[in-house]
Formats: structure tokens, C-alpha cells, sequence
């Protein structure tokens, strides 16, 4: 079945983020902190046992996800930046900065063409945003009391809709 299909695609690879000093990863375009800021996501093929790449990337990653042609590796975490990256070469392709202290949540339009994130860029409230990957145009799409995370685009019979979690004070 379909399901099937995407649950062996989904498995295919896992992934460890650990400490690193020196990281051998491509020169220095691919990194744009110090060594002693740097983390190592370090991608295992599970049927093997064996490490199969790594990607050397400067803040702590909370989120890993590959876009949906699997060309581009989208990470966001304990910082002021997602990061994207390709994936056959590992240099950074982009650097989407904000002034806040978190980004996170990462996901990707089902076409590709849109990055949703959940971000306290505002009033240090994390709210749900969508940037256009072409034009950099960024949206709020929420304003929520509490927080919002994990968005979660999917295309439906009325168009492309996005589903999150919330929580409220009180």
C-alpha cells in the first residue's frame, strides 16, 4: 500500500545529533560558526548498522526535515536561523535569519515551494510562519496566547491547509 511505501522510505534513514570539535565537513562555505559551536548530524543507514554521511551545522537542531523532492535539508532549532542545505553536497544553500531567540518546527510545503516554521520572533510568543521560498515573503499566520508549533502542511480538496498544535495560558 501507499502507506506502506512511505513508512520503508521514511525509515531508510536515521539521524544523531552529537558534540564536535573539528568537523571535516567541506570548507568553510558549508559552516558559518565556530568549532566550538558546531554539532554533527550524523546519518546511520538502519538496516546496516553504518554511518552513511554526516553535515556539520553551527546550533543545536530540534528539526530535520528533507524537502519533498529530497534534494534540500531544511534544520531549525535552539537559535535565530533555519538552515537549508543540499543534500548531495552538504553547503548551506540558505541562511533564513530572524532577531529571536528560537526557530523551529520545520516543514515544507507539499510542492516544496513554502517553509512553515513556529518562531518567537514576536512578543516572544511562538506563532506559526510561511515563507516563500522564491520571493523570502514571509507570513504570520497565527497570533496565538500561549504558543504554536508543529505545522503541518498538506494539500486538501480546498487547498493547501496547515494544521498545528497550540496551547493557551490558563
Amino acid at each position: 500500500t501507499p502507506v506502506d511505501a512511505e513508512l520503508e522510505a521514511f525509515e531508510d534513514i536515521v539521524v544523531e545529533a552529537v558534540d564536535a570539535e573539528v568537523i571535516p565537513v567541506g570548507g568553510n562555505d558549508t559552516l558559518d560558526g565556530g568549532a566550538g559551536n558546531d554539532r554533527l548530524l550524523v546519518f546511520w543507514d538502519p538496516a546496516t548498522g553504518r554511518r552513511v554521511s554526516s553535515l556539520a551545522v553551527p546550533e543545536a537542531v530540534t528539526t530535520l526535515v528533507y524537502s519533498p523532492d529530497g534534494k534540500v535539508l531544511a534544520t531549525a532549532g535552539f537559535g535565530s536561523a533555519l538552515r537549508l542545505y543540499d543534500v548531495e553536497t552538504g553547503a548551506m544553500l540558505r541562511k533564513l535569519a530572524c532577531t529571536c531567540r528560537d526557530m523551529r518546527c520545520a516543514a515544507f510545503s507539499p510542492d516544496g515551494e513554502r517553509l512553515y516554521f513556529a518562531s518567537d520572533r514576536l512578543e516572544g510568543v511562538f506563532d506559526i510562519y510561511r515563507m516563500d521560498l522564491d520571493t523570502r515573503k514571509l507570513t504570520r499566520l497565527t497570533e496565538v496566547i500561549g504558543g504554536a508549533f508543529n505545522p503541518v502542511p498538506a494539500e486538501t480538496l480546498e487547498g493547501e491547509r496547515v494544521g498545528f498544535q497550540a496551547y493557551t495560558n490558563g
